[in-house]
């Protein structure tokens, strides 16, 4: 016997697997990830998740990057362009929709402001205000038409833009950043192992650079190679934290040993990384 069964508004719950974390924060005694089903938070203290989808505040699910503003709210960012901004303390969620039909790769607070990681290039939207302040599609000279950009490191008043074709820097003292011309370039002809730059960091005075061949480190205007020990030479993340720099390959978190000029695993192989955090008291 065939039976028909008919469910009315309000009846439907989302099940979506949250299990491929595509980056994530630590805030407030919780983690905050970023996944392929939405967002989930994990609060480390009582081991309680609390889950959230398109069917209890976001407007999207394909969660790319997240980051945390001075009032503490919660941004995400989705790879079809929807940024959602989650108060935890009124439990509200905000849409913001400028970016739809782009793909959004990082975000990075600065101030009053968000900067937002395109594949057209680098965003400044004005959270007061609540728009679209410019974008810079043109990172120098050497980086041709508009790009992806897959990560933005701030240090003091500079910019440091990652992208597939090497590295951006300005500085938001410059007058006019929209200009090819306020905006350097550094790539293989500088020294770095390879143009795929995954992520930046800044540690112990200087920039870092990690890419799909390895972990570069800034000494003047040019850059030199740092693999010694690397077990994997894809960089996936690049963190310095506690007077350490970490980074995450394939299968591992190794720390930086300066003494030693090599690099150290802090842990036995483990499945595939993706992100890391690492809080205050060293976990």
């Amino acid at each position: 016997t065939d039976v028909t069964m008919f469910a009315g508004v309000g009846d439907w719950t989302t099940f979506i697997s949250q299990t491929d974390v595509r980056d994530l924060i630590l805030f407030n005694d919780h983690i905050w990830c970023a996944t392929n089903g939405g967002v989930f938070s994990y609060q480390i203290t009582t081991g309680n998740y609390q889950q959230y989808n398109n069917t209890n505040g976001l407007t999207s699910l394909d969660a790319r990057t997240i980051e945390v503003d001075k009032q503490g709210n919660i941004w995400i960012g989705f790879g079809d362009g929807w940024i959602n901004r989650f108060n935890p303390a009124t439990n509200e969620w905000q849409i913001i929709q400028d970016y739809r039909g782009r793909k959004i790769y990082d975000l990075e607070a600065v101030g009053d402001s968000m900067l937002i990681a395109l594949d057209i290039g680098i965003s400044l939207y004005d959270v007061q205000r609540q728009e679209v302040k410019e974008t810079y599609k043109r990172l120098g000279w050497q980086l041709t038409g508009e790009i992806a950009v897959l990560d933005i490191l701030i240090v003091n008043r500079e910019i440091w833009a990652a992208t597939g074709s090497g590295i951006a820097r300005s500085s938001f003292d410059l007058a006019n950043l929209m200009a090819p011309e306020s905006w350097i370039n550094y790539s293989t002809l500088q020294g770095l192992p390879s143009n795929t730059i995954n992520t930046l960091e800044f540690h112990n005075g200087t920039i870092y650079a990690g890419t799909e061949s390895g972990v570069a480190v800034l000494q003047g205007q040019n850059w030199s190679a740092i693999n010694s020990s690397l077990p994997y030479l894809d960089i996936m993340k690049l963190i310095s934290k506690n007077n350490t720099l970490y980074a995450v390959t394939v299968g591992y978190v190794s720390r930086w040993i300066a003494e030693e000029n090599l690099w150290q695993n802090v842990a036995p192989f483990l499945r595939p990384l993706t992100s890391l955090a690492i809080a205050d008291n060293g976990d």
